[in-house]
């Protein structure tokens, strides 16, 4: 799990409401969807990395702070570990990403991230 110190995120209204998620940045490329299931009222972040690595969060969290649970998958190793990340609104062009991994039992910051949106 890692990726560069910097990307770019570039976001979009996808089918059925969902929104669309690209991030790049050196040697780094994901791409995933933000979709809201009303029926079970959970929103789902599934994410494919073009190394191969994959994630798949959700959370039934709503408000300024929302905790997301889920897998990463390792491409490399086959080895999928439980993530989390806390996602925490600061104003209304920035949110902080705390993403956790739990490695040997424990949880371990592995980002924390402030995401701006651009002028």
């Amino acid at each position: 799990m890692g990726g560069p110190a910097a990307t770019t995120a570039t976001v979009a209204r996808a089918a059925g409401g969902s929104l669309s998620v690209r991030s790049t940045g050196p040697s780094f490329d994901a791409v995933g969807y933000v979709a809201y299931a009303p029926k079970t009222k959970t929103w789902w972040n599934p994410t494919a990395m073009a190394d191969g690595d994959s994630s798949s969060e959700s959370s039934m969290q709503t408000g300024k702070q929302t905790l997301w649970t889920g897998t990463f998958f390792d491409a490399e190793t086959g080895k999928t570990n439980a993530i989390r990340d806390t996602y925490t609104i600061a104003s209304a062009t920035s949110f902080k990403d705390l993403s956790q991994a739990q490695t040997g039992g424990a949880w371990k910051t592995i980002a924390n991230t402030t995401c701006t949106k651009s002028p």
